[in-house]
Protein backbone atom coordinates (compact mmCIF):
# COMPACT_ATOMS: atom_id res chain seq x y z
CA UNK A 1 0.00 0.00 0.00
CA UNK A 2 2.84 2.28 0.50
CA UNK A 3 4.57 1.87 -2.91
CA UNK A 4 0.63 3.47 -4.22
CA UNK A 5 0.98 6.39 -2.11
CA UNK A 6 4.70 7.03 -3.41
CA UNK A 7 3.77 6.68 -6.97
CA UNK A 8 1.19 8.95 -6.40
CA UNK A 9 3.28 11.90 -4.68
CA UNK A 10 5.49 11.32 -6.95
CA UNK A 11 2.95 11.56 -10.62
CA UNK A 12 1.97 15.01 -7.95
CA UNK A 13 5.49 16.20 -8.20
CA UNK A 14 6.14 15.48 -12.11
CA UNK A 15 2.91 17.66 -13.13
CA UNK A 16 3.67 20.29 -10.56
CA UNK A 17 7.40 20.20 -12.21
CA UNK A 18 5.92 20.66 -15.50
CA UNK A 19 4.04 23.33 -14.62
CA UNK A 20 5.96 25.46 -13.17
CA UNK A 21 8.70 25.03 -15.80
CA UNK A 22 5.88 26.00 -18.25
CA UNK A 23 4.64 28.79 -16.38
CA UNK A 24 8.21 30.45 -14.82
CA UNK A 25 7.66 33.59 -16.67
CA UNK A 26 4.84 34.47 -14.97
CA UNK A 27 4.87 36.31 -12.08
CA UNK A 28 6.26 34.11 -8.72
CA UNK A 29 7.74 31.83 -11.19
CA UNK A 30 10.80 31.21 -9.77
CA UNK A 31 9.36 30.64 -6.05
CA UNK A 32 6.69 28.70 -7.27
CA UNK A 33 9.35 26.17 -9.39
CA UNK A 34 10.76 26.01 -5.61
CA UNK A 35 7.44 24.87 -4.35
CA UNK A 36 7.29 22.10 -6.74
CA UNK A 37 10.80 20.55 -5.50
CA UNK A 38 9.59 21.03 -1.87
CA UNK A 39 8.87 17.63 -0.35
CA UNK A 40 6.77 15.69 0.43
CA UNK A 41 3.32 16.70 -0.46
CA UNK A 42 2.97 20.01 0.99
CA UNK A 43 4.74 21.34 -1.75
CA UNK A 44 3.16 20.50 -4.50
CA UNK A 45 -0.47 20.97 -3.25
CA UNK A 46 0.53 24.94 -2.28
CA UNK A 47 1.77 25.17 -5.73
CA UNK A 48 -1.33 24.46 -7.06
CA UNK A 49 -3.42 26.46 -4.64
CA UNK A 50 -1.22 29.69 -5.39
CA UNK A 51 -1.52 29.33 -8.91
CA UNK A 52 -3.10 31.93 -11.40
CA UNK A 53 -6.74 31.11 -12.49
CA UNK A 54 -7.07 30.63 -16.24
CA UNK A 55 -8.24 33.38 -18.23
CA UNK A 56 -11.81 33.78 -19.47
CA UNK A 57 -12.34 33.53 -22.95
CA UNK A 58 -16.27 33.22 -23.17
CA UNK A 59 -17.77 36.80 -24.41
CA UNK A 60 -14.61 38.63 -24.53
CA UNK A 61 -14.60 42.06 -25.85
CA UNK A 62 -18.65 41.65 -25.78
CA UNK A 63 -20.85 43.41 -24.42
CA UNK A 64 -23.17 42.13 -21.67
CA UNK A 65 -26.20 43.42 -20.89
CA UNK A 66 -27.72 42.35 -17.43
Amino acid sequence: MNIIYTILIGILHIFALIDALKNAKERNGAFRILLAFFPPLLGPIIYFLTKKKSKREFMKGKRRYS
